[in-house]
């Protein structure tokens, strides 16, 4: 088993470019709640530690919803660990909406796939109501940020 800690972000919030540097969390150093709210988690004991270096699994999707505006989603995934890490990762998530109360519902997932798949080859297994909302355009990994896999065939 695979597990990610997958993070929901809309276009209109997104700085472009950042589409691949968002795999591991970074202070955004401006004194706000999401600062205050990493600084809590690195203060955590999690076992295992949540990733401050991109894994190459790490990836992103890009996606379009396929009704009414056609607004982009980027889904940004985070490689956490093996089975060993489930639990931490789902304590990791009551955590985030614990502890950062304007949070979207939503906004965090854990994801979980078998050892031969990945949420950029087996959308519609993963995630099927994301697959069933929106059109996959492609994905970024983490072991080659710089190139852009647009999707070619169905997911």
């Amino acid at each position: 088993m695979r597990v990610f800690i997958q993070n929901n972000y809309p276009e209109a919030i997104m700085i472009p470019g950042e589409e691949t540097n968002r795999w591991v969390p970074t202070l955004v150093g401006d004194g706000g709640e999401y600062d205050q709210y990493i600084q809590q988690m690195l203060a955590q004991t999690w076992d295992p530690p949540i990733p401050t270096v991109a894994d190459p699994l790490c990836y992103t999707l890009k996606l379009r919803e396929k009704t009414g505006a056609g607004l982009v989603l980027y889904l940004i995934g985070t490689y956490y660990g093996d089975e060993t890490a489930k639990d931490t990762a789902f304590a990791y998530l009551q955590f985030k909406y614990d502890s950062w109360p304007s949070l979207p519902h939503g906004a965090t997932n854990v994801i979980l796939c078998d050892n031969d798949e990945h949420p950029t080859t087996h959308l519609s297994k993963i995630l099927p109501s994301v697959a069933a909302n929106y059109d996959f355009e492609g994905y970024w990994l983490a072991s080659d940020p710089d190139t852009f896999v647009p999707n070619s065939s169905t997911t």
